[in-house]
């Protein structure tokens, strides 16, 4: 299908990558380390681009794009409009790193795991797969931005004057503080499905839908406050530079995620007892079924 509907694309011609830009500017700028920047100073300013003035937060790139003589290779005298992307581009960086802390919590099989193990009869016929607990979090993000966008926004803006009801980065906070609730709230089911397990009775699994419920809503307002706030940041030509460093947040939560188990089993493994909590892997799963950790 995608090739059956080349013919309709709109192709644009691939130009100079922003990040052999990046490079350039750092490169110049450590070849200019020594030269002291002045008021009276003359930038080389880009002419294919819009015209941006020169900031003075992270003034040591500013030597970059110092005009000291008439050669302009851009390797050695970069634009004002590379300087201020690149950074533009640091400056985001400590949000950024707080995506990888959400989308932690929603990356781990282990709420797949908590379901396998526990009552998932709707009727006696009828059986929720556990991996379609899931499910949960999409209806909530669905229902929460149809409902945010269509009734809270037009409220929040008379009251913030802000023309999304509320900032990105006050929107990534809630997220983020919802994400710590959702994890409070599984921790406490654990707790109750281990105890009633080792008494013999299981647990419905229908109590997993609170902290998918949570889950789903602190990436409704963690996730789109992330790409608004990175479109505001990012000057228009690293607009594809921001859906890229929100995918790249997903897949360092994955990698971090796993570090945390691999740390987590590696403590409570010592003398032969594990009680890890968060568990990805299906062999560990088929451990967990004979009786190691979700046992009668």
């Amino acid at each position: 299908m995608f090739l059956l509907g080349s013919s309709l694309y709109v192709k644009v011609k691939v130009g100079e990558s922003p990040f052999s830009g990046f490079i350039q500017v750092l490169v110049v700028a450590f070849k200019n380390r020594k030269v002291n920047l002045s008021r009276n100073d003359c930038y080389n300013h880009s002419h294919g681009m819009d015209r941006v003035e020169l900031t003075e937060n992270l003034r040591f790139l500013n030597k970059a794009c110092i005009i000291k003589d008439s050669n302009t290779d851009p390797w050695n005298l970069s634009t004002v409009e590379k300087v201020e992307s690149l950074k533009s581009l640091i400056s985001i960086a400590p949000i950024w790193s707080s995506g990888i802390l959400l989308f932690t919590t929603s990356s781990q099989s282990y709420p797949t795991l908590q379901a396998k193990a526990m009552n998932r009869h709707i009727t006696s016929g009828f059986e929720i797969p556990p991996a379609s607990f899931v499910l949960f979090l999409v209806l909530t993000v669905t229902i929460w931005l149809a409902f945010y966008d269509r009734i809270l926004v037009p409220i929040l803006t008379k009251h913030t004057h802000q023309p999304r009801g509320l900032h990105a980065k006050t929107r990534m906070g809630i997220g983020l503080l919802i994400s710590v609730i959702a994890i409070v709230v599984s921790a406490i089911v654990e707790t109750i499905r281990r105890h009633m397990a080792r008494s013999g009775n299981d647990m419905s699994a229908l109590w997993l839908v609170p902290q998918y419920s949570l889950v789903g809503l602190a990436e409704a307002f963690n996730a789109i406050g992330q790409l608004e706030f990175y479109y505001s940041e990012l000057p228009k030509n690293m607009s594809s530079i921001a859906v890229a460093l929100f995918m790249v947040s997903n897949a360092f939560s994955g990698i971090f995620g796993s570090f945390l188990i691999n740390v987590v089993d590696s403590v409570t493994s010592e003398g032969g007892n594990s009680v890890v909590v968060f568990i990805g892997c299906f062999h560990r799963l088929h451990e967990l079924e004979e009786g190691s950790e979700f046992g009668d």
